[in-house]
């Protein structure tokens, strides 16, 4: 991302100011109170707004009703321009914010906007719901925080850093690398669990096999095996019947002998 602009319209101790950065390093010098600060913060508020606990009063110029921030800058190759404004009610609330890319206008609602501008920098969208110091260690880191950050628990602040840097998504894939390897040497000794017989079975299979392979060449025999013996049949069948009749032809005589 590189800054290319900012007009700053009753914003701290500024009535209307223009600042146009070049490329390369900008460095803002001035003396204490001189506005380095609210120029960060116009930076600030023109990406991601009102911060959950920020009032507008800090950053609306006292005795003004309305305060407006234009930021230009370059992104992936677009040109975009973003434009919140600050209005005096009952308190100092944000108005209508707008957004241009490549010349193309939207006035898009708070959320709307704050959402895009996390996808436009690559922000996770779940950052969208909470209070986080990363908003602010995208435009500038304060002193303090830092103080913070440095005093906190190693754990804690190799985090912090990650996160500042951008490179916390290493920690993710080498912990989802992990937790996959580990899934994975599960499932091997799961299949290893299933193929520890896979031996036995071959010899059984091939068992099967030669046993099949006996009867196959078994069959042809059988066959012609059967075949005698469906012809002897077919003639004991027919002797039976010729035996048959001629039992049937002597009770036919016995029968006239007694009548006789």
């Amino acid at each position: 991302m590189l800054f290319k602009r900012i007009k700053i319209q009753n914003i701290r101790s500024y009535d209307n100011a223009e600042v146009v950065m070049t490329n390369g390093s900008v460095l803002l010098s001035g003396d204490i109170g001189s506005g380095k600060t609210s120029i960060l913060l116009a930076i600030e508020f023109a990406l991601f707004g009102l911060q959950p606990g920020q009032k507008g009063t800090s950053l609306l110029k006292n005795g003004k009703d309305e305060g407006r921030v234009e930021l230009e800058f370059e992104l992936d190759g677009k040109n975009i321009i973003i434009v919140r404004t600050l209005k005096r009610k009952k308190t100092v609330g944000q108005e209508e914010t707008y957004i241009t890319i490549d010349g193309k206008t939207e006035e898009k609602a708070i959320t709307d906007m704050k959402n895009q501008v996390l996808q436009l920098l690559n922000y996770p969208l779940e950052f969208a719901k909470k209070t986080n110091l990363l908003y602010r260690f995208t435009v500038y880191t304060p002193q303090e925080e830092m103080k913070q950050i440095i005093l906190e628990n190693p754990e804690t602040r190799l985090n912090t850093l990650r996160h500042v840097f951008g490179i916390d998504k290493y920690k993710r894939i080498k912990e989802n690398s992990l937790l996959l390897t580990a899934k994975l040497r599960e499932l091997s000794r799961l299949k290893q669990g299933q193929i520890s017989d896979l031996d036995l079975f071959k010899t059984r299979l091939n068992d099967k096999k030669e046993s099949l392979m006996l009867i196959q060449e078994q069959i042809p025999e059988i066959e012609i095996r059967l075949k005698e013996i469906s012809a002897s049949r077919s003639k004991k069948d027919e002797e039976i019947k010729e035996i048959e009749g001629k039992i049937e032809e002597k009770s036919r005589i016995e029968n006239e002998v007694e009548k006789l």
